[in-house]
């Protein structure tokens, strides 16, 4: 892709991202974003077809830079896990907050982080000989949905607040049930 493209796809992008970052996708229109970008409406018509595609390339950037927050998961250290790195990246990542913050997006954003995620999740999991593929697949949808609300609700917490959330979560899911 040749420097001029790349640079009106990203103002594109960052014009839609200032946009919802004040309302909801539903409420957005081409007009708004090609005012906050600067651009006219046949030169976004040049990029995309229509605010779907814009949301889609974002998702599609976002959800690689978790790929590789999941990849280091596998490789941390055992006294440290990142047990969640949706939900860190959620936090840290403020570029892609408007959408994970907008409300309406919600289950469509679920449904894309399966997409995303589900298979190679339940082979992990399954790989590991405690959990079958099914049992994989339900906590799979237990730790997305639990992991993207968490996320939400603490998005604003102070770092120590994050990581007092974090280990109350972690003595609930992984302290033997027993008490042993």
């Amino acid at each position: 892709m040749d420097r001029r493209t790349e640079y009106t796809k990203k103002v594109i992008k960052d014009g839609f991202l200032s946009c919802l970052s004040g309302g909801e996708f539903s409420k957005l229109t081409i007009k708004d974003i090609c005012a906050e970008a600067g651009i006219n409406r046949s030169t976004f018509y040049l990029h995309y077809h229509r605010l779907d595609d814009v949301l889609e390339q974002l998702l599609d950037e976002a959800f690689s830079e978790v790929g590789t927050m999941f990849d280091q998961y596998d490789e941390a250290p055992a006294q440290e896990p990142c047990r969640y790195p949706l939900c860190r990246f959620i936090r840290e990542k403020e570029r892609y907050k408007p959408i994970f913050l907008d409300n309406s997006l919600s289950e469509y954003l679920i449904g894309k982080m399966a997409c995303y995620f589900k298979a190679d999740y339940i082979r992990r999991i399954s790989a590991r000989g405690e959990f079958s593929p099914a049992d994989a697949e339900t906590i799979f949808w237990f730790q997305i949905h639990g992991c993207f609300a968490s996320a939400l609700r603490n998005i604003d917490k102070s770092d120590a607040e994050w990581r007092q959330m974090k280990n109350t979560i972690d003595t609930f899911l992984w302290k033997d049930p027993g008490g042993k």
